[in-house]
């Protein structure tokens, strides 16, 4: 009866909202990801691979479509009210200081606003993403930690907080921030063995657990560290400074 009356109450804030008016023009730009098949996890070229990014094995990926730069401040306020976030003022900053339910909650709201299925990316998505075509160690950046200059905020140029969305170079897919600004939230639950038996095509996760992945560098991260790789997994469900999202459409045919 409870948890009845919780989701009741969820619903009805839901629809006030909405009636309200709050939100209605927030746009979230989508780059169209084509699908394809790739190998997900540690790279050939890795000796300090962790054990939960083996065994390397090969994904495929429908085509799908992802926002051009994570949820900025200026578009969760718009939709949700208030800013978690912990840094000055900065609209155009990536949201911080959110949970991967609050995460769930902004993709909700917007759904029903915007009569669109938002949802968080998969972990096979989002690793597909910042690989954007390449085996590297880095992804599309390169096998040099120094590329990340270009692509990346990192504890030694992000001044020790988030920065604007577009301040790097987007990688081939035309997605900002895929390398580091705030660790982005994924809806898959964590499995440090999932990777064993998870399937070919579009692997969406275990069905239960604990905790979620979240993938990415962030602000705080030094850029030699294992953070920047695409295949280095990350878990936990709570909020932090250096953590944030970013949605997924899948594709319109």
């Amino acid at each position: 009866m409870k948890k009845s009356k919780i989701i009741s109450t969820a619903f009805l804030f839901s629809a006030l909202f909405i009636l309200a008016g709050c939100g209605q023009g927030v746009d979230i730009a989508m780059v169209t990801i084509p699908g394809g098949t790739y190998w997900m996890g540690c790279a050939e070229d890795d000796t300090g691979c962790l054990d939960n990014e083996q065994p390397r094995h090969q994904v495929t990926v429908s085509t799908f479509q992802m926002a051009e730069t994570e949820v900025t401040r200026g578009q969760w306020k718009a939709v949700m009210g208030v800013d978690p976030s912990e840094f000055e003022a900065c609209d155009d900053c990536p949201v911080d200081n959110v949970a991967w339910e609050d995460a769930r909650q902004f993709a909700f709201r917007l759904r029903l606003l915007k009569g669109k299925k938002y949802r968080l990316p998969t972990e096979a998505e989002w690793e597909y993403a910042a690989r954007a075509g390449s085996e590297n160690k880095y992804g599309g950046c390169g096998i040099d930690p120094d590329c990340l200059y270009t692509r990346a905020w990192f504890i030694q140029n992000s001044d020790e907080q988030s920065q604007p969305v577009k301040g790097k170079e987007p990688n081939d897919f035309g997605l900002y921030g895929m390398y580091g600004n705030v660790a982005e939230w994924c809806q898959d639950y964590y499995d440090k063995d999932y990777y064993a038996t998870s399937p070919a095509l579009d692997p969406k996760g275990p069905p239960l657990g604990n905790m979620h992945v979240y993938r990415g560098g962030t602000w705080g991260s030094y850029h030699e560290g294992r953070d920047w790789f695409p295949s280095y997994r990350k878990r936990d469900g709570a909020w932090a400074n250096d953590r944030g999202f970013r949605l997924c459409l899948d594709n319109v045919q």
